[in-house]
């Protein structure tokens, strides 16, 4: 995403929070050092176990066909030809270990609902990172993996600065 576009991601994310009523900051937008990573990692915890009793029939919307959704990583490969060619292999490599070693054990994966975008953008802490105060944007909840939850989160983690200490 570009820096406008990232900042227009912020504004409303901070906007929609203000206007909810949710108290905190944009993790995104704070400095923050290994205690504030370790309460997100807390609430991502929370979360998922409160989601695993939610019973409403809204739910039924989680049970959908979303790209985003781990199981439907095969679905990329149509798009492999623009991914730069030196990277090509390694994207043709996990794809291909993903369809021999992760597809034909997956029926024995625990699965549930799940946020599903859990990162920097979506996680309001208090002024001084002590404690998450909430969790925005479930456009991209889906029922899946539950694995996939943390895999996403540390992805997000990995590429963000929610997973670096910054001071």
């Amino acid at each position: 995403l570009s820096p406008v576009c990232l900042g227009s991601l912020r504004r409303a994310a901070s906007i929609n929070a203000e206007y909810m009523g949710v108290p905190g900051s944009v993790l995104i937008d704070t400095k923050h050092g290994r205690d504030t990573t370790g309460k997100t990692g807390e609430a991502l915890y929370a979360l998922q176990k409160s989601i695993s009793y939610f019973k409403h029939p809204s739910i039924k919307q989680a049970h959908r066909a979303h790209q985003w959704d781990l199981k439907n990583m095969l679905g990329i490969t149509p798009y492999i030809k623009y991914v730069k060619a030196d990277v090509r292999p390694f994207v043709e490599r996990a794809l291909e270990l993903f369809k021999t070693k992760v597809v034909p054990v997956s029926k024995h994966f625990t699965t549930g609902v799940m946020h599903n975008d859990f990162n920097d953008a979506n996680i309001l802490v208090s002024e001084d990172g002590a404690r998450v105060t909430g969790i925005l944007d479930f456009g991209d909840t889906v029922y899946t993996w539950m694995v996939a939850e943390l895999g996403v989160a540390m992805a997000y983690a990995m590429l963000t600065k929610y997973g670096k200490l910054i001071h």
